[in-house]
């Protein structure tokens, strides 16, 4: 089979040409209408990205025709003529040594690092330099860089064909792969790289390339002219043999056009066709049907679905369809009349031509018209019965055929009778189908200025109540319902789990039920949703500061929570209002302070108290307030006054007897409540002096420490008593105390034993001292005082009786230790 007896260019799309002649159609019934409509398989043609084109049917001179519409003429130089092959065929010859065709340097043969494709006819003789050059666009760069661009070349000894982008020198920034041809023998061979950079080399419509190297974004533009048959920059490795037609591609041909134009080329075509012309008649005849289909099978020319869906075809063609028609006016004009619809709808549900949803509705229409019933006003097509059915007079009609025919519920039907075909705003109007309706009429409703015409048609077919609809109105549209959903906080998304997970993402996505009965819920649990959003915002509002309403009144007018209640503020009007507010807020909630601060100490905390403050002034519900700097200021000046104010009340108490003194103290602990310790820890040195001291003073007003130390039997030695020694006159008394008597003085024990008891603990001089500080240790019995706890009773903290290493704190700590 020889290259002259198919040219490229004749070829538009192979997928067309050879099923031209089958009838690939499916019957399309929707409604009422029967459409038998011719489906060919889309395809793009073969020439799609081509960028030059050229073979020896169009030489002038020596001048080569660029056939590709590129603009790019080569010209013949040294040993390259026109001939004929055997077949009489046009083809250069090239002898080896000195021919060569050069197109120059145009910019449209220089590709970067972009996809593209090189195509070529050719039979190699076996000949020519070491290297023929088919096609050559490369150099070894002047200034001893890698050099870039491509070629297609052949080894003479090896018989290996290379393709090669990128770095003349390589390896780097080269990909190179590589395959065998033989000589003498006509090639059909394609060399791609596409977007991913991945390269392949096609020879006679198989990819037999083996990629040697891959580099990302090999460089594919070179100053050197785009040459066949040679390296023209260097004058060598020549190409010895024929080429028929060499085309240029801005794109990578896939294998599925390399494997069809192979095959056709091949002489493989369904009945030998080698030709599109040839081919086009040859499948145009039904007879053939079978064997063209045989031909896109064996080269993979299509998909498992496609082909299963062409057998159905070929069968009708050669069965025959509905009333035996076997073209496509035939069975439109047979099927177009009512009374087939029964053989039409069976013929459909054969062949499995229409997904089950549709062929479910159209048996049912071909039952009822079976079972006697009329398609409204005998219409006869799809685009008939939608202009007969959308005149308001025919709606009756229409509605009793749908209900009996079982497309639509009573429930549907019922609404379209109180609609009487109409719309809102006539959205539905010159739409195709109902989904259709229904995705215009969403798009209508979910604007805010046809709210209002929206929600009027839903009462006046009873979707909704005029009483709900006037609770609802202003209840803001689909858009301002999204332009709200990025500043609902959680609490207030719960409100919308009534509608259910699915129902909230249609309401999202703009969408609504499509059921009459399901609309009607979804409507009366968007009551609920609004009840749960505006007691929400009660709740919210009843946490305004005072004068909050002001800012409110300000900025929304009269009434601004029953406007946002209403939804008849919306969150599209937000933008800047939010920043408007905080800052208004903020200016009441300073001059509030201002005037707090101006009270005595006694009216202050009232006043706090009465603007969300706690008693110490700096704790608000809300704390983003106090991150305003204003207001982070005003806090200091409350917290000064406060502390002040607490200052006087303690010094208050100081000033009073001692009973009277303890209750007044604990007192003001208690009005601090879990600010107690926070209130120790803030108190001003000196005045924690003064409690300090007069603790002590009424301590030892209740009997002083030395007569306490007394009492138990120890020594007080000014700081400590001394429980060391007892002034114990007797040994029955000696004994009863746990001391051994020696005839003059009762002589007490170290401390039990327990663990080794020959060192002092360390960091003590003594265990004396030890004990007085550690005095709950088990080791520490003998130095256990008997302390008299009710001197420590009214003592709000240990800390108020004296230092912590001293023996008053010990004491406080043994009866108090939470203090």
């Amino acid at each position: 089979m020889h290259f002259p007896t198919f040219k490229k260019e004749s070829l538009i799309s192979l997928a067309i040409l050879v099923f031209a002649g089958a009838v690939s159609f499916s019957i399309v019934f929707v409604g009422s209408e029967r459409v038998l409509a011719e489906q060919p398989r889309e395809t793009s043609s073969l020439d799609s990205g081509l960028v030059s084109r050229w073979n020896a049917d169009n030489v002038t001179g020596k001048t080569v025709t660029d056939i590709g519409g590129g603009g790019n003429p080569g010209t013949m130089t040294g040993g390259v003529t026109v001939t004929k092959d055997e077949n009489d065929e046009n083809m250069f010859e090239f002898n080896g040594s000195s021919g060569r065709i050069s197109m120059g340097n145009p910019a449209g043969l220089n590709f970067g690092t972009e996809p593209f494709s090189l195509e070529v006819w050719f039979r190699w003789d076996g000949g020519g330099s070491s290297v023929n050059n088919i096609i050559r666009k490369s150099n070894y760069p002047s200034d001893g860089g890698p050099g870039s661009g491509y070629w297609l070349r052949l080894g003479r000894d090896s018989g290996l064909l290379e393709f090669s982008i990128g770095a003349t020198t390589g390896p780097e920034g080269q990909s190179f792969i590589t395959a065998s041809v033989s000589p003498n023998v006509w090639h059909y061979v394609v060399a791609t790289r596409d977007d991913s950079d991945r390269v392949a080399l096609y020879v006679d419509g198989e990819s037999h390339g083996k990629v040697v190297r891959l580099a990302s974004r090999a460089d594919a533009t070179s100053n050197s002219p785009f040459t066949l048959g040679a390296w023209e920059d260097q004058g060598s490795e020549f190409f010895s043999g024929q080429i028929g037609e060499v085309s240029v591609y801005n794109r990578a041909l896939d294998a599925l056009e390399v494997r069809m134009i192979a095959a056709i080329w091949q002489g493989d075509g369904p009945g030998g066709c080698r030709t599109e012309t040839e081919c086009r008649a040859y499948c145009e005849q039904a007879e053939h049907s079978r064997e063209c289909l045989a031909f896109v099978k064996k080269y993979r020319l299509a998909s498992d679905e496609e082909i299963a869906q062409w057998e159905k075809f070929i069968d009708v063609v050669e069965n025959g369809g509905p009333g035996d028609c076997r073209t496509e006016e035939s069975c439109i004009n047979y099927c177009a009349d009512s009374s087939h619809i029964v053989e039409c709808t069976n013929f459909v549900a054969k062949y499995n031509l229409v997904p089950p949803e549709e062929l479910a509705e159209m048996q049912k229409i071909a039952a009822a018209v079976k079972a006697g019933a009329k398609l409204p006003g005998n219409c006869n097509g799809k685009a008939a019965c939608i202009t007969y059915c959308e005149d308001s007079a025919h709606i009756e009609e229409c509605v009793v055929f749908l209900e009996r025919a079982g497309l639509i519920s009573s429930a549907d039907a019922d609404f379209m009778r109180r609609a009487k075909g109409q719309s809102p705003g006539d959205c539905a109007r010159g739409t195709k189908n109902p989904e259709e309706g229904k995705k215009a009429c969403s798009a209508f409703c979910a604007k805010s200025e046809n709210q209002q015409v929206c929600m009027d048609f839903a009462v006046k077919v009873g979707l909704i109540s005029a009483e709900d609809a006037k609770e609802m109105s202003g209840g803001g549209s689909m858009e301002d319902f999204n332009a709200c959903l990025p500043h609902i906080d959680q609490k207030t998304l719960k409100c919308f789990d009534v509608l259910g997970h699915d129902a909230f993402e249609q309401l999202k996505a703009g969408r609504v039920p499509d059921d009459f009965k399901d609309m009607k819920a979804m409507l009366g649990k968007m009551k609920e949703v609004r009840a749960c959003i505006n007691k929400g915002v009660d709740e919210s509002f009843k946490k305004l500061p005072p004068g909050g309403l002001v800012c409110l009144e300000q900025e929304l007018g009269e009434n601004p929570i029953e406007k946002i209640k209403s939804g008849k503020i919306s969150c599209q009007q937000f933008s800047g209002m939010q920043e408007r507010m905080s800052s208004c807020f903020m200016g009441q909630l300073q001059s509030q302070l201002d005037a707090c601060l101006g009270l005595s100490c006694a009216d202050m905390g009232a006043c706090f108290e009465k603007l969300g403050f706690g008693q110490k002034g700096g704790e608000r519900g809300d704390q983003s307030q106090q991150s305003d700097p204003a207001i982070s200021s005003k806090m200091d000046k409350i917290q000064e006054k406060i502390n002040s104010c607490a200052t006087e009340q303690i010094r208050g108490c100081l000033a009073k007897d001692c009973a009277e003194m303890m209750s007044c103290i604990n007192a003001l602990q208690g009005q601090a409540g879990e600010q107690k310790e926070e209130g120790e820890s803030g108190t001003d040195p000196a005045l924690k002096q003064e409690i300090t001291a007069k603790m002590a003073s009424c301590i030892e007003q209740q009997g002083g420490a030395g007569t306490q130390c007394a009492k138990q039997g120890g020594t007080w030695n000014g700081t400590q008593c001394d429980f060391s020694t007892k002034a114990i006159l007797n040994a029955d008394e000696c004994a009863k105390n746990g001391g051994s008597w020696d005839g003059a003085k009762c002589n007490f024990p170290t401390p039990p034993t327990s663990g080794d008891q020959s060192q002092v603990p360390q960091g003590y001089a003594s265990w004396q001292a030890f004990c007085m500080a550690q005095p709950g240790d088990s080791r520490c019995t003998a130095y256990a005082p008997q302390i008299d706890c009710s001197l420590f009773a009214q003592v709000p903290s240990c800390s108020y009786v004296g230092a912590t290493d001293s023996q008053n704190y010990g004491y406080c700590k043994q009866c108090y230790p939470d203090r």
